[in-house]
């Protein structure tokens, strides 16, 4: 009888995982196009952060799909799910493969513990490593000493909060991902958090609001490069 229940609930997680997953991979907004977008001159490189088996499948959710459609040149790096090690590695072995290719990375708060042990002023395909915030989330972690040092990297804060006056009702979808993101980052350890606000999960974000602000962010980043 334990067994049984013991295989039940294996089996009952297993099942709440893929369903939330799919929920977030399987999700499609219509939108429109925005005209005349600054384009970069050189790709934008998503970097995955820290994974769970609650959340794993389509970090960035919509959002590189979405400036795909309006004309930007955006990959996406996946990274091993826990070991800094591992990551450190990927990232190099990317890096070493793209030798004529300069990126402009973007990535969360915590990813960038991953690129410590790089060079990043001196490696000639990193173009800029965009650090990603909600609201305030960034103030006071950077010093002036650290943007002197480090010119490569920009941070950036993402205007997150739902800019419709609507409050969404909680659906059979919000619910089991508003659980599932939960216990993806009860599990992880604090410097290895993400900012689920910034990573425009559909059903928990507004679509439209978060869709925006990466566009804003692109051409913003567009505008660097004419510099």
């Amino acid at each position: 009888m334990f067994i049984l229940i013991i295989t039940a609930l294996i089996i009952l997680v297993i099942c709440f995982t893929l369903l939330s997953n799919y929920i977030r991979h399987s999700y499609s907004y219509k939108f429109e196009l925005k005209p005349n977008c600054l384009l970069t001159r050189h790709p934008i490189l998503f970097v995955s952060g820290y994974k769970t088996i609650f959340y794993f499948l389509n970090y960035w959710n919509s959002t590189p799909f979405y400036l795909r459609q309006h004309g930007y040149n955006v990959s996406e790096l996946n990274l091993n799910w826990k070991s800094k090690t591992q990551r450190e590695n990927e990232i190099k072995k990317f890096l070493e493969a793209n030798p004529q290719t300069q990126f402009h990375i973007i990535l969360e708060e915590q990813t960038l513990n991953d690129f410590s042990a790089l060079d990043v002023e001196n490696i000639e395909q990193i173009k800029n490593i965009w650090v990603l915030g909600a609201e305030k989330s960034l103030e006071n972690k950077i010093s002036l000493e650290d943007l002197k040092r480090n010119t490569k990297i920009k941070y950036y804060e993402l205007q997150t909060k739902n800019k419709s006056a609507k409050k969404e009702a909680l659906s059979f979808n919000r619910l089991i991902l508003k659980i599932s993101l939960w216990i993806h980052n009860f599990s992880l350890s604090f410097n290895k958090k993400g900012c689920l606000k910034v990573l425009g999960v559909p059903f928990i974000n507004n679509i439209d609001d978060i869709s925006r602000e990466y566009l804003k962010l692109a051409v913003n980043i567009a505008e660097y490069d004419l510099k």
